[in-house]
């Protein structure tokens, strides 16, 4: 046992130093930049030419089981980083089997082939490579990192947790009360109820979007290993599973790896049942979610609305349409609601973006008393984006904040990772991840007008606010009819 000890410390150690010099090279490099730059403007010009029109090489392919692959060769750092993806959000949890989805991808390391939870960890520590389960909406994951020398041995585990888990009775009843302990959900604050309210609005009562990503420990409770093991085997298959690539490797050596891990994967028989709504529920109108107990005397404000599809051609306007609405200081909604108002400096705007609901939510929170006018100044604000051009000035400062991070979109293998992410997910095309910051400079004024008036109609919008119902309903005047008190 002492050597074993001893063999990991110095594994951990060595790791250490190998850190080190990692981030001393990733420190050097920005320097260089920095003394191009203090050499004279000319210079300065080309360094920002040269990062600005680089471009990564995507390629993709398909086995002939139906798993598709993506990788991109990032830099010359000896890592790697894997995601799995495979169609197995809580989108394909049924009304009855909540959690279903997360406790299958936290059991994938628990037991795999003849390894057991155990072994896995022990191998994955001699390899220094680590593995996080996560789950969304849309997909689960299935995340490592390694070294470009171990990718190999890393992959290998992480097709066996996908391909031919074991879920273990006796893993699974050590996983349910460590939940126990880990996953009692919190009180929900008052925000989170609006926002909640707001979102069934826009998706609809039975959506996965209303739920929370994180399953509460008495949901995990009454799960068996059987259906969990009925859930894999439903949605857990090649033709669902994308495997994307990042870093220092040559891609014929990971196609090898892959056919060998995965090849022998045979997608089932039958055709799946889709349960992902293709439709969004709009049901437009105010409500108060009624919190009594609440001590607090803030009011949580929400107005939300669908929105663009991740893969629409107007995406690139509605991201330019949120930023002219939440920009800093000189957003929209900062001038409306801080500026010729002094009403809130809280309200932003944010973008849900899944496969089966799209929304905008204007978010914030006012006093009992400023509610009528904060709605009515926020409405104001999206029927002026409706009627009026933006001006080029402020379209061109709305760009440069969404372009400024553009440059470091495929500078890492973790926001590579991320750029392939969204293709598998959301059906993209490589030509619209490399282009998208070409696709945000050709936005028009007339593009941003045109979508602002099909996303921001007024008969979609729907209003949530989390108050005490006894102290804001008097003061809603003459529009007290309009709003209706539900207890959430």
């Amino acid at each position: 046992m002492k050597l074993f000890s001893r063999s990991i410390a110095l594994h951990r150690a060595v790791a250490g130093l190998y850190a080190t010099i990692l981030s001393l090279i990733i420190v050097a490099v920005p320097l260089q930049h920095a003394n191009a730059q203090s050499a004279g403007s000319s210079s300065s010009q080309k360094v920002e030419t040269r990062v600005a029109d680089w471009q990564p090489d995507i390629i993709q392919e398909t086995l002939p089981n139906g798993v598709r692959i993506l990788f991109s060769r990032i830099n010359d750092i000896p890592l790697a980083e894997i995601s799995i993806i495979v169609d197995a959000g809580t989108a394909r949890e049924s009304g009855d089997q909540v959690g279903v989805a997360y406790a299958t991808n936290q059991l994938l390391l628990k037991g795999s082939g003849d390894q057991s939870g155990e072994m896995i960890a022990r191998s994955l520590d001699d390899l220094g490579s680590i593995i996080v389960p996560y789950v969304h909406y849309d997909y689960a994951q299935l995340y490592a990192k390694s070294l470009s020398s171990n990718f190999g041995s890393t992959l290998r585990i992480l097709a066996a947790a996908v391909v031919s888990p074991r879920f273990p009775e006796n893993e699974w009843q050590t996983f349910q009360k460590q939940a126990a302990a880990t996953l009692t959900r919190p009180v929900t604050s008052i925000g989170e109820r609006a926002t909640r309210v707001a979102i069934t609005s826009i998706c609809g009562e039975n959506s996965a979007n209303t739920r929370s990503l994180l399953p509460a420990s008495s949901e995990l409770e009454v799960l068996t290993t059987a259906e969990i093991k009925d859930f894999h085997s439903t949605w857990y298959r090649p033709e669902n599973t994308t495997v994307i690539v990042s870093g220092n490797l040559d891609f014929e050596f990971i196609r090898t790896i892959l056919l060998e891990a995965f090849g022998r994967w045979k997608p089932a028989a039958g055709t799946q049942q889709d349960d992902v709504q293709d439709s969004q529920a709009i049901i437009a109108g105010k409500r108060i979610v009624d919190v009594a107990s609440a001590d607090s005397m803030i009011v949580q404000v929400r107005l939300s609305m669908p929105s663009i599809p991740r893969d629409s051609d107007d995406f690139a306007a509605m991201m330019l349409l949120n930023e002219l609405l939440s920009d800093g200081k000189d957003s929209r909604l900062r001038k409306a609601l801080w500026g010729d108002r002094v009403i809130s400096p809280t309200f932003t705007s944010t973008l849900g973006i899944t496969r089966s609901c799209n929304y905008c939510m204007i978010i914030g929170s006012v006093s009992h008393a400023l509610v009528n006018t904060t709605v009515q100044a926020v409405m104001e604000v999206l029927e002026e984006l409706r009627n009026t051009p933006v001006q080029e000035e402020e379209l061109a400062r709305v760009k440069s904040t969404i372009l400024a991070d553009s440059p470091l979109m495929f500078a890492s293998n973790r926001n590579m990772l991320a750029q392939l992410k969204e293709m598998a997910v959301y059906g993209l095309s490589s030509e619209t991840i490399i282009g998208y910051p070409g696709m945000i400079r050709n936005v028009t004024a007339a593009d941003i007008q045109r979508v602002a008036r099909a996303v921001f109609d007024p008969s979609t919008v729907s209003v949530a606010v989390a108050a005490k119902a006894d102290v804001l309903l008097p003061q809603l005047g003459s529009s007290r009819e309009e709003w209706e008190v539900i207890s959430e």
